[in-house]
């Protein structure tokens, strides 16, 4: 009886684990490392005590309120270790142990009508007895090695699974009543009419399945075409500036010979000072028309570039300040609709400013696998620009610029990260934090 407790123990705090290693392959832990296991520690030992007090004084070795317990401490304890969405957690959160519970009651169906046929115990899996130990010690290694290979594919592939969340939603409350039907296994109730609902179950899950995963390859195609065709216009945009850079620069060249001279001869008659001021006045020629890079990201440098020397136009100062961003893994798509809205917003606001007072300022850090992404700029009195934390257009046209503010936010709650904004003075900040990087 001990080595079957103690393989139940195990087998509930693998589960667990297994959930856990979802949740840490998907979101950004708030804590450090020493933390992290303390949280893990104590929702892992929650749950092996639990199934094990429900497996010694009720003589349970399933139980649908056991299972709904640990599904909603789960939500409660992730929520509290990592930065992400009550929403997300919930939905895979339900379908981790829902599609625990069902491959075990499909086993356990399998194998009962096996032994059944072979006149052998067929209960001996659904009770507390060796050889569910042992059954349970070798899902419990099934387990280890899938939660293993998971999250390593997830960390590759989250943004992509985060972006399913209504899907998953739909399919985790739709599994749960298939959950209730199919544990009458434990209940004994088995037969060859259950085996062959199983089947149409498999059947009908595999074809939801591939519906789902055309429907991912025709939206990938999509989001390739919308890339391509906006990579295409950036480029074309970037061209046609690189070419008036080099006929600037070309004229700038063409005249250095009488810019020398001139120099020459304010030198030679002692005007040190206008010689100075006619020299900063040619070197500030000359760096308007630099393109710099930024953030060391080749699509957000040439978007930075781009809106920086609008704002010059407008009479605007900027300053930027930005980690190393060549890891971003942002969309061109997301990238162009996150930082062109923020920066068009900022500008607007700074152009209704005083002359004195337009200045823009944008600072993009780099904490782990967040991007936090602060722009401040200026704004006359009066204006409504917080309501909750959701920036208002202040545009003439609100059903078209508030499509700006909607694509900002689509790009924030895609990226299951927030964002706030504050006025101080006639200052407004407006700060961001998504997940924009795989690797820490």
């Amino acid at each position: 009886m001990i080595f079957y407790y103690l393989c139940d123990g195990v087998h509930m705090a693998a589960q667990t684990w297994f959930v856990l290693q979802i949740m840490d392959g998907l979101f950004e832990p708030k804590w450090v490392k020493r933390k992290m296991w303390v949280g893990w520690g104590i929702i892992m030992a929650s749950a092996t005590l639990l199934q094990v007090s429900n497996s010694y004084f009720f003589l349970n070795v399933f139980s649908n309120g056991v299972l709904i317990f640990l599904i909603f401490s789960t939500v409660i304890i992730v929520k509290s270790l990592y930065e992400c969405s009550t929403q997300n957690i919930l939905w895979l959160d339900m379908l981790s142990w829902i599609g625990m519970a069902l491959v075990d009651f499909f086993i356990q169906t399998c194998a009962y009508l096996v032994l059944d046929k072979y006149s052998r115990q067929k209960d001996v899996l659904l009770s507390v007895t060796k050889e569910r130990a042992v059954y349970l010690a070798i899902y419990t290694a099934v387990i280890i090695f899938a939660g293993i290979r998971l999250r390593r594919w997830l960390i590759s592939k989250k943004q992509e699974v985060l972006n399913y969340q209504k899907q998953g939603m739909v399919l985790g409350f739709f599994l749960f009543p298939i959950l209730i039907y199919f544990q009458r296994v434990y209940v004994k109730q088995v037969s060859e009419r259950l085996l062959n609902q199983w089947w149409i179950f498999w059947l009908a899950l595999t074809i939801v399945v591939l519906a789902f995963w055309f429907n991912i390859v025709r939206q990938k195609a999509e989001e390739e075409k919308r890339i391509q065709e906006l990579e295409a216009a950036l480029l074309d945009e970037r061209y046609q500036e690189l070419v008036q850079v080099y006929n600037d620069k070309s004229i700038l060249i063409h005249d250095m010979r009488n810019h020398l001279r001139t120099m020459l001869e304010m030198i030679e008659e002692k005007q040190i000072e206008k010689c100075r001021d006619y020299l900063v006045q040619i070197t500030g020629e000359i760096r308007k028309k630099e393109i710099l890079p930024w953030t060391n990201h080749k699509i957000l440098d040439m978007i930075f570039n781009m809106k920086f020397r609008e704002a010059e136009r407008a009479g605007i100062r900027v300053k930027c300040l930005s980690d190393d961003l060549s890891g971003l893994e942002l969309t061109t798509a997301e990238i162009c609709s996150f930082f062109t809205n923020l920066l068009d917003n900022a500008i607007e606001a700074s152009i209704k400013s005083k002359e004195k007072e337009r200045q823009i300022r944008i600072v993009c850090r780099r904490k782990g696998r967040m991007l936090v992404v602060s722009i401040s700029n200026p704004i006359e009195k009066g204006e409504n620009y917080l309501k909750g934390q959701i920036i208002t257009t202040t545009k003439k046209d609100k059903n078209m610029h508030g499509l700006g503010m909607l694509s900002i936010e689509n790009v924030i709650r895609g990226r299951d990260g927030y964002i706030k904004t504050d006025i101080t003075g006639n200052k407004f900040q407006v700060i961001a934090y998504l997940n924009g990087f795989i690797d820490e």
